[in-house]
């Protein structure tokens, strides 16, 4: 599963973000070093207390919704 779909159902998120196009949900993730066991037990623990799930949920739903990514705001079937 995507992150962006694990953040639109306002579940927590630690991952390494090397080589990927995740820069730009950054500030909703807790990001940790790639290989490092320390720092993702780290990010791992902040993403379960910090309590950005629905935040970052509505930061999803707002922004970055596929809707408005490509520019509809409602789909006609």
């Amino acid at each position: 599963m995507k992150v962006r779909e694990y953040l639109s159902m306002g579940l927590p998120v630690a991952t390494n973000i090397v080589g990927s196009d995740l820069k730009s949900f950054s500030p909703l993730l807790e990001v940790f070093e790639a290989g490092n066991t320390e720092s993702f037990a780290r990010a791992v623990e902040q993403a379960l207390t910090r309590g950005w799930s629905e935040n970052a949920q509505r930061e999803l739903k707002n922004n970055w919704a596929w809707e408005v990514v490509v520019g509809l705001r409602q789909l006609k079937v």
